[in-house]
């Protein structure tokens, strides 16, 4: 891999951005007053990152600011960035809105209350976008007249994280807790008709406290980072699904475990922690 983004904050600094070329990475300078969540993309030329007050874009040449502030309303922050193209893009916050790659404009064709506390966007198509939190909502249609219809969410009242291939195979972390700020402690599958909770495996020392991050491409090929407890030591742990049962993974990392934090890949074979 050699075009790979990374977005952060750190301390007082702000919208911080890192690029890798496949042998360093560098530090990319880009304006802006607060620190970044999320970043997703379609191609070199079409990369879009979220975070508190900020949406930016990098067309290729450089990033710049596709936000006017006023347009927030109710929103400080925006937690999760879903671009289908450069013109049709996706943004969740407290509330859920679209940009055409100029404006952002607030979606107000969301059955219930749209306001509810969202928190992941995750996209098979541009038809079949996912928008999860303390609802679980699915898209119908495409652009600025798709309208979003609540999904079924089973036992999660708060969904942190999913991850799609289709409408009928759905992968989130989610607990019974309906806050933002509470720890996701199961992984659940979709498959078209009922969630059903996975079964982990049990870890040699220690037991899984609440998963942090959820990626796949296939139902043969899912991946979650967990923290685990062992009484006298947290430690992160990896875990893959491959179509028929969960398994511990070791990342391969001499000396102490960093906290992993986000999970991102393109195959089953290059994957990012």
């Amino acid at each position: 891999p050699d075009d790979l983004w990374l977005v952060g904050e750190q301390g007082q600094e702000v919208n911080l951005i890192y690029h890798f070329d496949g042998r360093t990475w560098a530090d990319v300078k880009v304006g802006g007053n607060a620190g970044l969540f999320a970043v997703r993309g379609r191609g070199t030329k079409d990369i879009w990152a979220t975070g508190e007050l900020s949406l930016v874009h990098y067309d290729g040449v450089a990033w710049k600011s596709v936000l006017n502030r006023s347009q927030l309303r109710n929103t400080d922050y925006l937690s999760s960035v879903w671009p289908s193209s450069s013109t049709d893009v996706w943004v969740a916050g407290e509330e859920l809105f679209h940009s055409d790659g100029i404006n952002l404009t607030p979606v107000t064709n969301v059955q219930g209350n749209p306001t509810s506390a969202s928190q992941h966007l995750w996209g098979v198509d541009p038809e079949d976008v996912w928008l999860a939190g303390r609802t679980l909502y699915h898209s119908a249609g495409s652009h600025s007249a798709a309208a979003w219809l609540r999904a079924s969410q089973g036992p999660l009242s708060f969904v942190h994280q999913i991850v799609a291939t289709s409408p009928f195979d759905l992968w989130a972390i989610g607990g019974d807790d309906a806050s933002r700020n509470g720890d996701p402690k199961g992984i659940y599958h979709w498959n078209g008709t009922t969630w059903i909770e996975q079964p982990m495996p049990t870890l040699a020392k220690g037991k899984i406290y609440a998963f942090d991050s959820i990626w796949g491409t296939s139902p043969r090929d899912v991946w979650v980072t967990a923290v685990a407890d062992g009484g006298s030591s947290i430690q992160d742990v990896l875990f893959r699904f491959d179509g028929s049962a969960w398994s511990q993974v070791s990342a391969g990392i001499v000396g102490e475990v960093p906290r992993f934090g986000k999970l991102w890949g393109r195959s089953a074979s290059d994957l990012w922690l």
